[in-house]
């Protein structure tokens, strides 16, 4: 996992943290994947500013979105409630390198982007009011199957307050 702040003591507001209510926030990767059915577990979005979890499904609040064994789904967990995954029915195939995009509203709504465009099915998601959240990206490979090389091309974030790649 690699995540911009994991503790709630340290960071910096509109930087590497962000409060839902006072600005709006995005952030943005894009990276390539040599072999997709390798994927198995892992989502690229926000998550409340919280210790690290061995599991991704233990955070109490995250959205995002991430391509497993080739479908790209979203994944949503409010107030450490069950994992909620929707299939946007856009695919990922081995090699091909594609942007993912997740937009929050200062109100806390959250929207997504594959490629620079709204996904076909997408699923209705706002962050609590109040929520200090945090951008990241979480990836297992799959038991027994192999990814070859996740390349990271480029990876974004932009607030109202600015941006810093």
């Amino acid at each position: 996992e690699l995540v911009y702040s994991c503790i709630t003591a340290k960071g910096r507001e509109g930087v590497d943290r962000f409060t839902v209510g006072k600005q709006a926030f995005s952030a943005e990767m894009e990276f390539s994947i040599a072999v997709v059915a390798g994927t198995d577990v892992g989502n690229f979005g926000f998550r409340k500013v919280e210790a690290l979890a061995a599991d991704l499904h233990d955070y109490d609040e995250m959205a995002g979105l991430f391509p497993i064994s080739g479908d790209i789904k979203i994944q949503t967990i409010i107030n450490d409630a069950a994992t909620v995954t929707t299939d946007t029915t856009a695919n990922w195939g081995n090699t091909e390198v594609h942007r993912l995009k997740v937009l929050v509203s200062k109100a806390g709504a959250v929207t997504y982007e594959i490629d620079g465009a709204a996904p076909s099915t997408t699923a209705a998601f706002s962050f609590d009011s109040g929520e200090v959240v945090t951008p990241f990206i979480h990836f297992l490979q799959a038991s027994g199957a192999q990814t070859g090389a996740l390349v990271l091309r480029k990876f974004t974030v932009e607030s109202t307050n600015g941006s810093m790649e």
